[in-house]
């Protein structure tokens, strides 16, 4: 049967009708599954008529055999609006207790993209579009590094795998666009700390000792050490919980004698150990105070060394840059360097993925190189003769 002729048996077949008892106006039809259905239409005539002229439509082109009914459904959601489907998305990673900031950044990066690239409804999503916009974000005067490229992917692609698993696209159109590899990013990646310049900092800093203590001997994050309760430690076993963790694990840590100690002498003005994290103005003072950064003008004002560290700029550094993740770095490549095996750096950092361990926490410049290949000797090591 023609298209034709189903909406004409359509039209015979759906009526709009008014209910009193509603004061609203109801579409009275038989669904693509041979159902009498009654729905509300809208509070005039013309509202109605408007709703079943789209419900026949919608009808006529799956019994005639045109589309399927889920071909329908996605023509129809290709139409909706974007940020709308972005605020339920957002309801739903609450719904998993995902954290706030986690929540907040997805958000500010997806709506970032929306802008850029022009999105209104689901049908201008285009990958072509959106790996033009990742292009230019390395390029122009933003200057992404490619951890930052890659985790604005990371968060459209999220949104768009979500539509995919409730029905509202067909195929995740993103997924044809590559992740980079940040090893091959030019920019100065963040380094590890010396044994020397570790200790340096410990003694600069005397009222936040203990902090980097956290960080630089236990591989703790920034965050997670500023959220620390006392009710974690658990004699020497640090008991961090599942739902401030990045990893949503709850790993028991061995505290090691230095922390211990310090602990012992640290004061409990609350259930939390620390009353805040140092900002990272105080930071880049510390490091400044440890000779580990240096202002590039020795002669600057105090008023605007501040200002130097506030805004992170007028220091120099050498081989990487030293910010906060500097000190998880430095606990995994002092591991390393004391000859501890992967594996065992690879449960103490929390890592899923060994690699992660091996290729971006550990500094390979602190590495005893040399020695590694003295310690072979110049005798070749006896090996069992090859059986043929």
């Amino acid at each position: 049967m023609a298209i034709a002729d189903h909406l004409r048996t359509m039209v015979r077949m759906a009526v709009t009708r008014y209910r009193p008892d509603r004061d609203a106006w109801y579409l009275d039809f038989i669904d693509e599954d041979g159902k009498r259905r009654n729905l509300y239409g809208g509070k005039t005539r013309g509202e109605a008529e408007v709703a079943l002229a789209l419900r026949v439509s919608k009808l006529a082109v799956v019994r005639a055999g045109l589309v399927s009914r889920q071909q329908y459904e996605l023509s129809q959601w290709a139409q909706s609006d974007v940020s709308k489907m972005l605020d339920e998305y957002l309801r739903s990673l609450r719904g998993r207790r995902r954290t706030d900031k986690h929540v907040r950044e997805v958000e500010r990066m997806v709506r970032v993209w929306i802008a850029a690239t022009k999105v209104g409804v689901l049908d201008d999503v285009f990958a072509s579009a959106t790996e033009a916009w990742l292009s230019d974000g390395l390029d122009d005067e933003r200057q992404w590094s490619y951890r930052t490229r890659n985790a604005y992917l990371s968060a459209v692609s999220g949104f768009m795998s979500w539509l995919v698993k409730h029905g509202r696209l067909a195929v995740n159109p993103l997924l044809c666009i590559p992740v980079l590899n940040t090893a091959e990013d030019e920019r100065n990646p963040s380094r590890s700390l010396t044994q020397d310049e570790f200790a340096a900092l410990l003694d600069a800093s005397p009222d936040r000792r203990l902090y980097y203590l956290f960080g630089g001997r236990m591989g703790l994050r920034w965050s997670e050490t500023a959220r620390l309760k006392w009710a974690q430690i658990d004699g020497d076993y640090l008991l961090l919980d599942a739902a401030s963790t990045k990893n949503r694990r709850a790993d028991p840590l061995p505290i090691p004698s230095v922390i211990q100690s310090a602990l012992a002498h640290h004061p409990r003005k609350s259930d939390k150990v620390f009353a805040g994290s140092p900002t990272t103005q105080t930071w880049k003072r510390d490091l400044v105070r440890a000779g580990i950064i240096r202002f590039a003008d020795a002669e600057l004002k105090p008023t605007t060394q501040r200002f130097a560290c506030h805004n992170l700029i007028g220091y120099e550094t050498h081989d990487g840059q030293v910010d906060r993740k500097c000190l998880r770095k430095t606990f995994c490549t002092h591991l390393a360097s004391a000859g501890v095996d992967l594996r065992t750096a690879q449960r103490l950092m929390r890592h899923s993925d060994p690699r992660l361990t091996a290729n971006i926490y550990t500094d390979p410049a602190l590495l005893d190189m040399r020695g590694a290949v003295e310690s072979l000797g110049a005798d070749a090591p006896q090996t069992r003769p090859r059986i043929a």
